[in-house]
């Protein structure tokens, strides 16, 4: 289990050392992406066949998000749905499935793409 809990430790971008400060200090100590982090290695150091993650990358650095999105990618024994507004193609393009919703209704692929080039083209 240390092994297991030492890898996503890893793998969202905590060291040992911070980790060991937090079981002492408390989460009142921790900054909004400190304590995001342990709750995804929370969530990954569970046996859960099912995960839902909505906003993962919300208050992470950049580093610590590519990280995620990488071992996230990874698993292949669970099922991981993730709930997102990032635009980040090579994550992306690593779902088996993607579902585009607009005011809560589901859109084809095509039609999310345009919205996509026009919002581009707005900025």
């Amino acid at each position: 289990m240390n092994d297991r809990l030492d890898g996503i430790l890893e793998k969202v971008n905590i060291s040992k050392s911070f980790f060991k400060q937090m079981l002492t200090k408390g989460e009142y100590s921790m900054s909004g992406g400190e304590k995001r982090k342990i709750n995804i290695a929370r969530t990954f150091i569970g046996n859960s066949s099912v995960i839902l993650m909505d906003e993962f990358e919300n208050t992470l650095d950049k580093e610590t998000k590519g990280m995620v999105q990488d071992y996230i990618l990874e698993q292949q024994d669970k099922m991981v749905i993730c709930i997102t507004h990032s635009l980040d193609k090579d994550f992306l393009n690593g779902m088996d499935e993607i579902i585009y919703l607009k005011d809560g209704k589901v859109i084809d692929e095509d039609e999310y793409m345009q919205r996509t080039i026009d919002e581009g083209e707005k900025k």
